[in-house]
């Protein structure tokens, strides 16, 4: 059974308020600096919430928080095949390295694998008030 769905990531379930896109957060530390366990979750919390938002959910998808640690070092030929920028620093090829100065958080959306997982989804969604 084939479930299609045009996936449009810019239909939201709601409007957007007086906010800008932003595609990605960067904090540049002038020092290092020492997150607490606390805080760790505190800002993995704030990411969720900004990701959970109405207005950050696709109307025929999901989108959430999916992984975070060390921000990975690829090289150009992983860029190329991921369809990343290039970046003339990074070697041409081998295993990723990881920066263990970076934090990184990733999220990821995409559209619907199935009418079940649509319903399941979209009852949560009512529950959280995020549906009429």
């Amino acid at each position: 059974m084939s479930f299609d769905v045009e996936f449009d990531p810019s239909k939201r379930l709601a409007e957007p308020e007086n906010v800008c896109d932003v595609r990605r957060v960067e904090i540049e530390f002038a020092i290092p600096v020492e997150l607490t366990a606390a805080q760790n979750r505190t800002l993995w919390a704030l990411v969720d919430e900004i990701t959970e938002a109405a207005r950050n959910q696709p109307v025929d998808g999901v989108h959430w928080t999916s992984g975070g640690g060390s921000k990975p070092v690829w090289s150009q030929a992983d860029r190329a095949f991921l369809g990343m920028a290039p970046d003339g620093t990074a070697p041409e090829s081998g295993e990723p390295e990881f920066d263990d100065t970076t934090l990184q958080i990733t999220t990821t959306a995409r559209a619907f694998v199935s009418n079940k997982e649509r319903t399941l989804v979209e009852r949560a969604r009512r529950e959280r008030g995020l549906l009429k």
